[in-house]
Order: C-alpha cells, then structure tokens, then sequence
C-alpha cells in the first residue's frame, strides 16, 4: 500500500495544510499580521479538505480486501472477553457513514464551522486593509487642499 498514489496525494495533502499553517502561527506568536499568508492560511483549506476525504476514503477502501484476506486486527468468537469485531465492516460502515455523506452537517460540521470562522478572520483583514486605504486617500485629500 505505501507505493500507492493516494498514499503519496495524502503525505502531500497534509504537508501542503501545515506548509501554510505554521508560517501563520510563527508570525502570530510575534503579533505580525502579512495578509496574504493570513489569506492563505484561511483559504487554501478549501480545495485541499475534499482532496483529503477522497484520499483517505480511497486508501480505505483499497484496504479492505487485504483485511478481509488476512484477518488483521478483526476479533473472533469464541474468546476470553465474548467479544467479536470484525474490521472490514467497520471499514465499509465508516466509508458510508464518516467519508462519503462528508458535506452534510449531522455528520461532518467542521467545513461549514471553519467556513464561517474563516469568513470572519478574512473579513477582518479586508476590513482592516480597506480601512487603511480610506485613511491613506483622506490623508492625501487633506494635504492637497491645504
């Protein structure tokens, strides 16, 4: 499985999460705001969460012949806890339930939640920018009318 490309997609699906991720925390931790590494930070989540589910979802689902075959990490009856769990199952139960119907908000809320808090910082920051422009143009009006 490690030779796969969804394998590959994903490691390069997380890294580029984290590539813009931390440089936004490193210049918070010293009160430094650059707005297109804050845009960055909340915006290139979007195509790359999707991206991620279906990487995930597909790694999952090429797994579970070979889980199936081999019987790895599944728990047979009779044992010493009365206790069976049969993980191929679960793998399918977690791709119809947790990766598939991942827009809906029963099941997954977390792009909606981050959408609306991502909205807020980058409304801020444009707020922020169009402020400074206003300050900058009455300055400018003010001194050629002096």
């Amino acid at each position: 499985m490690h030779t796969k490309p969804a394998v590959f997609a994903l490691f390069g699906t997380y890294a580029l999460v984290e590539l813009f991720r931390y440089p936004y925390y490193m210049l918070r931790t010293y009160n430094k705001s650059i707005g297109f590494i804050t845009w960055l930070r909340y915006t290139v989540w979007i195509p790359l969460l999707p991206l991620g589910f279906l990487c995930e979802g597909t790694i999952i689902l090429r797994n579970i012949p070979y889980f199936e075959e081999t019987g790895r990490f599944s728990v047979a009856l009779p044992n010493a806890f009365n206790f069976s769990f049969h993980l191929p199952s679960f793998l399918r139960l977690y791709l119809l339930i947790g990766i598939f119907p991942s827009k809906s908000k029963p099941v997954c809320p977390l792009p909606d939640a981050r959408y609306a808090r991502n909205e807020a910082a980058v409304g801020a920051l444009s707020k922020q920018k169009h402020s400074r422009t206003r300050w900058l143009e009455s300055g400018v009006s003010n001194s050629a009318h002096t």
